[in-house]
């Protein structure tokens, strides 16, 4: 519908702006289609779900409407860009393929819309890529990605990314050393850096740090978790603030693929700060089973462009207590 044009070029021009998000919910709202009014109602709800405050009493009520409308509409809302995906008749088997198994990697909504991708760096070209001028993408996911990076550098729409996370083909630290050497000759800036991971126990954490205890006998200590002894004060500060914001909390507490990419993102947030947005970094790459070393810290690759990249918060992550090594 020309309507919906309209409103979706609004939303990918502005995609962190809600304004162009609610102007097309009450479009939807006003359809007499039930799939088009819960769309309404998500995007509404999702955008709620980001501004709410801890101990809201609507927090229970609105988590669970939202679980509720993706376990029955996702399907529906997702298929008409699995659907653009599918590859024409004749291209027979490509075609038959996707009809058993679908097209497009595995997807999160967000503000009501497609904006969380996981794929492979095959299928994300493949597929995915398409989805662009389609839905306000916002944070990718690619694994086996060791051997494309210089194809991905020369991807523009890449750049615009709110975090793009790269995964390397194996699970051992060593075999990141070919990601590492392809970004290098893809003109590319690396430094790398250790940091501590939010693991299973993170949601035990993150509640004591609200003050309550998932089992109060225990009288576990936030000593007790890793990721808060191997933090500095700032990056505890930043862990407080995440304690009080019950849209981190759902995302995880219910790790999914789709949640995949801001999970990854709020993980180095936590102890990177805003100085890779600051920075510019393009990409983080890791391992594929994201190994600790002795100290329990995990490796990260910051990738950036060097025409790009901001030279000052540049040298703010170089002066990082995580800061290991520049790749010259």
């Amino acid at each position: 519908m020309v309507d919906d044009a309209t409103h979706i070029r609004a939303i990918l021009s502005a995609p962190d702006d809600n304004a162009p998000r609610l102007a097309y919910a009450e479009v939807l709202r006003a359809r007499p289609d039930r799939a088009c009014q819960a769309r309404a109602e998500l995007i509404q709800l999702q955008i709620d779900i980001e501004a709410m405050e801890l101990d809201s009493p609507r927090w229970p009520t609105i988590a669970h409407r939202e679980r509720e409308l993706l376990e029955q509409y996702r399907t529906c809302w997702e298929r008409p860009f699995r659907t653009h995906l599918m590859p024409r008749l004749k291209e027979p088997l490509k075609w038959l393929t996707a009809r058993l198994f679908g097209k497009g990697g595995a997807w999160g909504f967000r503000r009501g819309f497609i904006e969380d991708i996981s794929a492979s760096v095959v299928g994300f070209m493949d597929a995915d890529y398409h989805l662009f001028p389609l839905t306000p993408i916002r944070q990718v996911k690619l694994t086996t990605a060791s051997n494309f990076i210089e194809l991905l550098s020369k991807v523009p729409e890449l750049d615009s990314l709110r975090s793009l996370h790269l995964v390397s083909d194996a699970e051992f630290d060593e075999d990141m050393e070919t990601l590492i050497s392809n970004a290098r000759e893809a003109g590319l800036g690396v430094i790398e850096v250790r940091v501590p991971r939010l693991l299973d126990d993170s949601v035990d954490l993150f509640i004591n740090l609200k003050g309550e205890t998932v089992v109060p006998e225990r009288n576990v200590m936030l000593e007790d978790y890793p990721a808060w002894l191997r933090a500095t004060p700032t990056e505890r500060e930043r862990m407080r603030k995440l304690a009080n914001q019950p849209y981190f909390l759902h995302k995880l507490m219910e790790p999914d693929l789709t949640s995949e990419p801001e999970l990854l993102n709020m993980n180095d947030w936590v102890y990177l700060g805003d100085s890779l947005s600051k920075a510019n970094i393009w990409a983080v790459a890791k391992t594929f089973h994201d190994l600790e070393d002795d100290q329990g810290l995990s490796r990260r690759a910051l990738l950036y462009k060097p025409n790009a990249v901001n030279p000052t918060e540049l040298k703010a992550l170089l002066d990082s207590p995580h800061f290991v090594k520049e790749y010259k």
